[in-house]
């Protein structure tokens, strides 16, 4: 038994909360006290504590980075598990927080990109070159989809109308443009995927790089092709 110091009722070690700064490991007042003076006392209690994380940010990092090497696979086998029984409620907070911070998300990876443009362009290429065959795959499924087939009547419509009828009206899943500049100034484009054009350099002025991604688009539209 322990007498809470707030409501003077003897009650059992249960009803108190732990504390392991105090001699016998409990808290001087018994859950029922702390719950009341937490209720009356939240904002103060709150801004207090927004303060001190304030004031210790580097203390509390250093505190948590070595919680978390301390305690991986435990921790990682809760976040698995949490993961597992709370699909729906993630998924809702995730939707919700990116709503709600659409603006700030999108500045944020627009200056991560702007700041590793080259890395993240290398990436995304190297990546291509390694799963050619799973791409092409995931394109072949996408095309079989009703959005994949709107999309390339979209895209067969808006060729067409800009006078592209030969080579270049083999279907994709996308809306993207290739134009191959030929040596008799005769230009005509290769519809290729979305993620070829953005992520393959191709200046103008570079010759070297001209030539790499008019072979990847080449290449990519024969390999479909048969």
């Amino acid at each position: 038994m322990k007498t809470c110091s707030k409501c003077g009722q003897d009650l059992d070690e249960t009803a108190f909360n732990k504390n392991t700064k105090t001699k016998d490991g409990l808290a001087s007042i018994c859950r029922a006290c702390a719950s009341q003076y937490y209720y009356n006392n939240k904002e103060h209690i709150l801004a207090r504590h927004t303060q001190w994380r304030i004031d210790n940010k580097e203390q509390m990092y250093a505190q948590n980075k070595k919680y978390a090497e301390e305690h991986k696979d435990e921790l990682d086998a809760y976040y698995n598990f949490y993961r597992k029984t709370h699909k729906e409620q993630i998924h809702e907070y995730g939707k919700q927080y990116r709503e709600k911070n659409k603006d700030n998300i999108k500045a944020r990876n627009n200056d991560y990109y702007a700041t590793n443009r080259e890395r993240i362009s290398d990436t995304r290429h190297l990546y291509y070159l390694r799963n050619k065959d799973r791409r092409k795959l995931c394109d072949r499924r996408y095309r079989e989809t009703n959005m994949g087939k709107l999309s390339n009547a979209k895209h067969n419509a808006k060729r067409r109308s800009f006078g592209f009828n030969n080579i270049n009206d083999k279907q994709f899943a996308c809306e993207v443009w290739h134009h191959l500049h030929l040596e008799d100034d005769h230009n005509f484009c290769i519809s290729i995927p979305d993620f070829i054009h953005k992520f393959v350099p191709h200046k103008n002025n570079d010759i070297n790089q001209m030539m790499s991604i008019n072979a990847i688009a080449i290449q990519y539209w024969l390999d479909d092709l048969w």
